[in-house]
Order: C-alpha cells, then sequence, then structure tokens
C-alpha cells in the first residue's frame, strides 16, 4: 500500500567525467495501521577530499539502520507526542553520521566529507533535515527551493556581495561551509512543513540542479506526473541523461516523491500548464 502512495522515481550516475560516484540516495517507504511513511535522502560525498563515496556511504548505512531497526518502535510507542519524537530522532541521526565519519576519518587518517539532504513524510507532515548544497524542491504553485545552501557563495548572496545569477556562475560556487563529517557539531537546517494538494518534492545533489532553471524544473514535473498511472521507473534517469547532454561534469543524483494522493494529478497538472 505505501508504495502506491509514495510515486517515486530516483537514480545516481557518475556522470560524464568521474570514475567514481561519491553520491548515495537512499529511498524508503512504509505503511503501518492506517498511517504511510518514507524517507528519502541524498548524500554528495566531498568531491575535493579522499574517499568521498565513504562517507556518503556511511550517511546511507547509518540512515538504513535507524529505518530497520529504531524507527517501527518509535512508531509503535510514541502516543500523542510522535511528530514531535520523529523530528529529534530524526534531527539525532545526522550527529550520528557526523559522529561515525569523524570517526572513520580519525581510524583511517584521513579527512572525508559528505553533504546530506533529507525528507521525512508521516502522512500529511514532512520533516526536513539538510547540510551542504544538495537541495530539497518542493514544486506545486511554483518552485520552491526548501534548503539553504551552506556555501560560500550563498552567504555572498545573502550579505549582498553578490547577486543571485553571479553566484550561479561563481568560480567558488562549490565551496561548502557545512558539510557532515568534518566539524564536531555541524549546523543542521530544519524545515517541518504540512502536504499541500498537488505537492511533489525533488531531492537532488549539485551536478543535477546545476544546469537548470525554474521552467526546467516545472516541465519535469509535468511529465512526470502525466506518468504516473504508466511505468515511470526510468523517468530520473532519463533526466539525468539529459543533464548530462549539456555538459555537467559532477555526479548526478536525483529522487522524486509525489505523495499521490486521488484527485491530486489532474489537481497538479492543471496548475502546471497555468504556470506554464
Amino acid at each position: 500500500m505505501a508504495e502506491r502512495f509514495f510515486v517515486t522515481s530516483a537514480y545516481s550516475d557518475t556522470g560524464n567525467f568521474k570514475s567514481v560516484n561519491q553520491d548515495c540516495i537512499i529511498t524508503r517507504t512504509g505503511k503501518l495501521g492506517q498511517s504511510v511513511y518514507g524517507l528519502f535522502a541524498v548524500a554528495d560525498g566531498m568531491g575535493g577530499l579522499s574517499y568521498g563515496e565513504v562517507a556518503s556511504q556511511i550517511a546511507s548505512k547509518v540512515l538504513n539502520s535507524w529505518w530497520d531497526v529504531n524507527l517501527y518502535n518509535l512508531l509503535n510507542n510514541s502516543g500523542k507526542s510522535l511528530l514531535n519524537d520523529l523530528e529529534k530522532s530524526i534531527c539525532a541521526l545526522f550527529y550520528d553520521i557526523n559522529d561515525c565519519v569523524r570517526d572513520y576519518s580519525k581510524r583511517e587518517g584521513v579527512r572525508i566529507g559528505t553533504t546530506l539532504s533529507l525528507i521525512f513524510i508521516y502522512n500529511s507532515d514532512f520533516f526536513i533535515n539538510h547540510v551542504g548544497d544538495s537541495r530539497i524542491y518542493r514544486i506545486n504553485k511554483s518552485v520552491t527551493q526548501l534548503t539553504t545552501d551552506h556555501t560560500w557563495v550563498a552567504d555572498q548572496v545573502l550579505s549582498g556581495y553578490l547577486t543571485k545569477e553571479e553566484a550561479r556562475l561563481h568560480p567558488n560556487r562549490n565551496i561548502l561551509t557545512q558539510c557532515v563529517g568534518v566539524y564536531e557539531k555541524p549546523e543542521i537546517y530544519s524545515l517541518r512543513g504540512v502536504l499541500e494538494a498537488g505537492d511533489l518534492f525533488f531531492i537532488c545533489s549539485d551536478g543535477f540542479y546545476d544546469k537548470l532553471n525554474e521552467y526546467d524544473f516545472l516541465f519535469a514535473a509535468m511529465n512526470f506526473v502525466k506518468s504516473v498511472n504508466k511505468s515511470n521507473d526510468s523517468f530520473a534517469k532519463d533526466l539525468i541523461e539529459d543533464v548530462k547532454m549539456i555538459g555537467e561534469k559532477d555526479n548526478i543524483s536525483l529522487i522524486i516523491v509525489f505523495p499521490k494522493v486521488e484527485g491530486l494529478k489532474d489537481f497538479l497538472l492543471k496548475k502546471l500548464r497555468k504556470i506554464i
């Protein structure tokens, strides 16, 4: 049943030029009683550091272990405090991952790190936790970036020293100010929200969004929703192939999540057509 509630498509690609894929993607869905829930995350290992793929794989391992070992008990035993307990537990996961990555770095004598952007959906509520420059977009009436980039250029934009367009093209745009595994206690961006009719989410690494604009996301969303009742398993892969064709050099990862509720498909298509 849960697989029918969340319509997803996910893919991760090494890209055109790199020999190792330092990205990891995590997609898990479940159902307990009348409740449905899903965890969707992208981790992008630090390309400029040693063994970036190890850091993102550690993130994936810890998240999957939490899902397999801890989540069921949390859902069964929290009662009225469930949403608050979920929020605290998911946030604590980031510190657990950070400690695991730092322990590996000390043990092996290497410096590794990863971005991590995660959305957990429980019925009509969602929780976002994020560190780095991977992103989560919400597409509905418009394209909204739900995460804040932890980058030098993003700080410059906030301070008024760069415009968004200058930041997008700046040679230092990939310099991170926060990542998982480098600092003793990273600054975690958190957001809690409620699903709206027609919501669709893109969770992606910078290799995916770097060369795309708002209309690219809108067209992709509309075409994805059109495919909801068809086989859309390869949709994310096809989008990534398009990004590779326009010259992206990095690893590329994408997860598309559409919380499928009766009537939302036609509702979202009508809104997207008005915008485009």
